[in-house]
């Protein structure tokens, strides 16, 4: 399989080149898991809602990466990692959001024997829908964009008429980050997702520390119970 590394064309079956590949986005081969999450939000959510559960990623030999962090990985090298991943002992395991083709792009890459059956998840919709209340996620835009100095106007109905919008029109309803992120831009605002992921992380966490006995109340929160499972096997 071909490709192209600092502008010539190399061969990604090369375990150089690879390794570069690896060491570029500090993924290391030893790694017992590596969790691939959609993007920035996830990235920092996903950290600090594992440490409430009493989970250390970095001693669980859980690498987390992230599709649309540093770099903007594109999803052809992520295939090509995990090409490296078939024969290391890292085993690979993803979350996306729900977009066009993802069932079928992740049934290609279970068919390629690149990703284990039952070793992915794909939202309903998206990580912030899926595990936030739409106002858990609007009132935290709004503060992060207030320390900004930014005064958003954002309601739940601002929100849901454009919900309905989408259906009278039979147009597929956005994700709602997606909406919010039409709204915010009205205001020249654009949404930080790694600071909305610590905001919404510590949404999990506080709720975590009043738990007299530990329940998982998210559905990230079984996601990370079954990744810590296949670390320790």
């Amino acid at each position: 399989m071909e490709g192209k590394a600092d502008g010539k064309e190399v061969n990604y079956k090369s375990r150089e080149v690879l390794q570069k590949v690896l060491t570029e986005y500090e993924i290391n081969p030893q790694d017992r898991v590596l969790l691939i999450a959609e993007g920035p939000t996830e990235y920092e959510a996903i950290p600090r809602i594992a440490q409430a559960m009493e989970f250390d990623l970095d001693q669980l030999g859980i690498r987390i990466l992230s599709l649309k962090g540093a770099g903007e990985i594109a999803r052809k090298r992520v295939e090509k990692l995990l090409e490296y991943l078939a024969s290391s002992v890292t085993i690979p395991y993803i979350i996306l959001d729900n977009h066009p083709n993802v069932e079928r792009e992740l049934k290609a890459l279970e068919s390629l024997k690149l990703i284990r059956p039952n070793h992915h998840r794909v939202w309903k919709k998206e990580f912030e829908e899926d595990n936030f209340s739409d106002e858990e996620v609007v009132q935290e835009i709004v503060k992060q964009a207030r320390k900004r100095g930014f005064d958003l106007k954002i309601s739940i109905k601002m929100i849901e008429e454009e919900r309905q919008a989408c259906r009278r029109e039979e147009k597929p309803i956005p994700h709602l980050t997606q909406i919010l992120e039409k709204i915010t831009q009205s205001y020249s605002y654009k949404i930080d997702k790694p600071e909305l992921g610590k905001a919404l992380a510590k949404i999990v966490t506080d709720r975590i520390k009043k738990q007299k006995k530990y329940t998982p109340t998210t559905e990230i929160e079984k996601e990370i119970l079954k990744i810590a499972k296949i670390a320790t096997s």
